[in-house]
Parts: C-alpha cells; structure tokens; sequence
C-alpha cells in the first residue's frame, strides 16, 4: 500500500491521546452486534459490563495508547479468508477478515478516530491518497 501526501503541516502527530468514560461508552454503544472471538465476549455483554467496567477498561486502553505497548495477546488475530466468487484461486478475488476482540476493535476505533481528527484538522484528509 503506498502512501502519497501532495501537501504538508507544519503540525505533527506525536502522541495518541487518553480517552474518557463517556468516549468509551459512546465507542462500545455504537459496536454492532457481531460475532464474538474466542474469548468469548460478545458485544452484548460487553454494553452489559461497561457500567461495571468502565473506569478499569479505560485504564487500560489509556495505559496502551501511552506506553504504545501492547500485551502479546492483543497482537495476535483470527482471519478468515472469504472468497469474493465461489471457487475461486486467485488472491485477488478473496476477501480477508481479521476478527478482533471487542477490546482490540474498541483501541481500534479511538486510534482510527484521532487519526481521522487530526487529517481533518490539518485540511490533509484530501490530500492523500492511498
């Protein structure tokens, strides 16, 4: 995947920021109820749990997004290879997906989101190209 900035910032992207309770809870609201992993939280007791949860799960994505340091279980996927046309042997036509925990899809959606935040920002979301 090649990468390509046709105009540049003076501001630059340092570090992730903490997230609050509330952008927490916004964050597992808005998960659609898909299949769990095999740790067996789904994502309709994980809505269940946050009200319990919460301060500790925001510690610990916190403590992530700081450290950048992530535990060894948390950088390990299932992926399934689905093909795009029955049959198929060509690469090109199989589409993978990685099936996250709900704790590595909800650190996801807050690196994704102030990612997008900081390209919009900074005006460089129509910029790049990828």
């Amino acid at each position: 995947m090649e990468l390509i900035i046709d105009k540049y910032t003076e501001s630059k992207f340092e570090v992730f920021s903490t997230i609050n309770i509330g952008e927490l809870n916004q964050i597992i609201y808005r998960l659609g109820n898909k299949s769990c992993t095999e740790e067996g939280i789904t994502v309709e007791i994980m809505k269940r749990m946050v009200t319990i949860a919460d301060i500790k799960l925001c510690e610990v994505l916190n403590r992530f997004l700081e450290e950048g340091i992530f535990s060894n279980d948390w950088k390990e996927t299932i992926v399934i290879p689905i093909p795009k046309i029955q049959r198929t042997k060509k690469n090109r036509r199989i589409r993978f997906i990685n099936k996250l925990s709900i704790y590595e899809k909800e650190l996801e959606i807050t690196i994704h989101n102030q990612l997008v935040n900081y390209l919009e920002d900074n005006k460089l979301e129509e910029s790049i190209r990828i």
